[in-house]
């Protein structure tokens, strides 16, 4: 007869040799990698909305109070719509990097930056606009670097005039693309940038050289007439009555400002609309 001791040594080393044949020899098998893609998948998808949603949190908190329950509800509804957009373009993101989709990942980072950028976010914006820009580089996506370059100008010029040589530096790299290859929207957002360079940069004259801001905004306002796109009109010529106020030249700046109230009254008035139609 065998011996007991003997018997449960057999059945001892039988375990651990199937134990290691199982585990992959010390935890180098398919077992252990399962983790790791575990954690990065986790990492991808918190990280990014979560910080979405703290930062919009933050930044849209109104400094002063609300004028209206109107204006209550607005900035309410544009908080979640920041927050929600956020969360949806991360997931796109997630859906996009899990399936090796690189060039489209390309344009959801870019959407990334541009909801940070409208919440007032231009910090948290730049990281996701520079690795825009980056897949653009990778990938020949010449017309999106573009717009990815001048989203990084106006990110950057919205951290203050001591980054205005940057921005303009970056706006002058997108014109020849842009021009002609990019849309109406693209070509009036980028004429508008470099205005707005010229404005913020404390070494800049407007006596001296008021053609550099008067002649890009002018060319946006005829682009802008023709999409009717009321929020940068109001803009274009917001910034078109501020340099005629520079220059002393009264009747063209009251003439702007009259361009300039009608398109935020036309604004407003479809803002109204839109929040009828949602009661």
């Amino acid at each position: 007869m065998q011996n007991p001791r003997l018997r449960r040594s057999h059945r001892g080393r039988r375990r651990r040799r199937h134990e290691r044949v199982r585990g992959g020899g010390g935890g180098a098998g398919p077992g252990a990698e399962a983790p790791a893609r575990d954690d990065v998948g986790a990492l991808l998808e918190l990280t990014p909305h979560k910080i979405a949603v703290c930062h919009l949190v933050q930044v849209l908190a109104p400094p002063a109070p609300f004028q209206s329950v109107a204006h209550h509800n607005r900035l309410g509804l544009f908080l979640f719509s920041l927050t929600r957009a956020a969360a949806v373009v991360n997931s796109l993101f997630t859906t996009c990097y899990k399936y090796n989709m690189q060039a489209e990942n390309a344009a959801v980072l870019l959407l990334l930056a541009e909801i940070h950028k409208k919440s007032d976010n231009a910090v948290l914006g730049l990281s996701y606009a520079l690795a825009s820009q980056s897949f653009c580089k990778s990938f020949n996506l010449d017309l999106l670097e573009a717009s990815a370059t001048l989203t990084l100008a106006e990110l950057w010029l919205a951290l203050g005039s001591s980054h205005v040589k940057r921005a303009l530096g970056l706006v002058y790299q997108s014109p020849p693309m842009i021009l002609v290859h990019g849309s109406l929207e693209l070509r009036a957002r980028s004429q508008i940038v470099l205005a707005k360079c010229h404005l913020t940069d404390p070494e800049f004259s407007v006596f001296e050289d008021a053609r550099a801001v008067l002649n890009p905004l002018n060319q946006a306002a005829e682009d802008v007439q023709v999409l009717e796109y009321h929020e940068m009109a109001a803009e274009v010529y917001y910034l078109k009555a501020m340099t005629y106020n520079h220059l002393g030249k009264e009747g063209k700046r009251e003439e702007a400002a009259a361009c300039f109230k009608e398109h935020v009254t036309a604004l407003e008035n479809l803002c109204d609309k839109e929040d009828s139609l949602a009661y």
